[in-house]
């Protein structure tokens, strides 16, 4: 390359575009790969070098000049690749995630710079919601402290760093605790890291399925200790869904229940809509086969997927757990969203869970709805073991909530 120009290297990656062929077919994703290409030689004005990388990525090299910046073409690229595409039978809506690494601030070589631009792109797929990612020094700091914590998560087991904590979930109309959401907490050199940062990072490395079944005995376990204390207690355990890749998963899930001697109809396993990314038949048929085991099965954060009725309606789930943004928003829309899957929840017999109740009013009107299931900081916040131990020893009318008996009361 010239030292005295400004190249750039754009990785480009297809939005959703497996989802295209596992529903669709790689015929269509081949025709919309073709309709891709088009597009992305229509955006290219300039004499750039356009090659395909893999499946769905593309690479392109561009040159800056006084009238032409790399932001006018990741702009391009992005307004010709949104428009919907139409194919002989369908009309697909396609995005894009674009990373861009520049010559010579970032990297030396074509190889160095492919590799920044493609960190670029995946930083902005893991959440960012710009059209495109320049690579730049706090980026490279961001990554280098992902691929720390990657690290640290691989040995986190091992290391004995990994705890549970347990959130009750109310009985609305009793005010009794009817189960408790096992929520996995790490401390890695000193400092709790959250689970919605280090649990796509365990997802990327592989080590989730380790983590997923640690996370799975260790629930049981210890709800075998608490029916000690109340038998009718059940668990609500988060399952991955990398775990239902794994063909293992059901004999292993009841090789544990077995073990400890629980019944499963007391182990609800929560799955969330993006499980429906994957192969949709083969998730089925692995739901099934838990439930003919004994197994609940939850949806978690409903209403946050794009797929959210055919999840009720193919699955035949046991429990709906309503995403806490619609609980936030009763007094907007969202009281519109919770009567809806309650309309439903009558005709298709699931129970439903509102999450992320904070305050007596959103108890109230929870409740006055019908809502089965009420979990939020209004109840209790996540707690340790032995806190939770302590508060089932307690006299049944001490456990109950007073929250919801001051409700009925009033």
């Amino acid at each position: 390359m010239e030292t005295d120009s400004q190249y750039a290297i754009f990785f480009l990656d297809l939005d959703g575009f497996k989802q295209v062929n596992d529903n669709f077919g790689h015929r269509v994703g081949d025709e919309v790969l073709t309709e891709v290409v088009k597009r992305i030689k229509q955006a290219c004005q300039h004499d750039e070098i356009i090659c395909r990388w893999g499946g769905d990525e593309f690479i392109i090299m561009a040159h800056q000049s006084p009238l032409y910046r790399f932001e006018d073409l990741a702009i391009a690229l992005k307004k010709h690749i949104n428009q919907a595409i139409i194919t002989t039978q369908h009309v697909i809506h396609m995005d894009c995630s674009i990373g861009i690494a520049m010559y010579p601030e970032h990297g030396q070589s074509i190889s160095d710079l492919i590799s920044l631009a493609d960190l670029s792109m995946y930083s902005r797929k893991s959440g960012g919601t710009d059209d495109y990612v320049m690579f730049s020094g706090e980026l490279e700091q961001k990554i280098k402290h992902e691929m720390h914590l990657s690290k640290g998560i691989a040995q986190a087991i091992a290391e004995q760093q990994l705890r549970l904590v347990f959130q009750p979930i109310i009985d609305s109309t009793t005010g009794d605790i009817a189960s408790v959401e096992a929520l996995l907490r790490w401390e890695f050199e000193g400092n709790n890291i959250p689970p919605d940062v280090f649990i796509p990072l365990a997802e990327k490395n592989g080590a989730i399925k380790q983590i997923g079944y640690w996370v799975l005995e260790e629930s049981v376990r210890h709800l075998s200790a608490l029916h000690l204390l109340k038998p009718q207690l059940a668990i609500c355990i988060n399952v991955s869904m990398i775990q239902f890749e794994d063909v293992d998963f059901v004999s292993k899930a009841e090789q544990i229940i077995n073990q400890y001697h629980v019944n499963p109809s007391k182990v609800h396993l929560e799955i969330t809509e993006s499980v429906f990314s994957q192969d949709k038949l083969k998730l089925i048929d692995m739901v099934k086969a838990l439930q003919l085991l004994g197994f609940m099965i939850s949806i978690d954060d409903f209403g946050t997927g794009y797929s959210s009725l055919s999840v009720i309606q193919d699955l035949h789930v046991n429990t709906v757990k309503i995403d806490r943004s619609f609980i936030n928003n009763l007094h907007l829309h969202g009281i519109d969203i919770v009567k809806a899957v309650m309309v439903m929840s009558h005709g298709l017999g699931y129970r439903v869970v509102a999450e992320g109740v904070e305050n007596q009013q959103q108890a109230n009107t929870l409740t006055a709805l019908g809502i089965h299931y009420l979990q939020g900081y209004l109840f209790d916040k996540p707690l340790e073991f032995d806190a939770l131990t302590q508060k089932l020893s307690r006299h049944p009318d001490e456990q109950r909530s007073p929250f919801l008996l001051r409700s009925a009361n009033s």
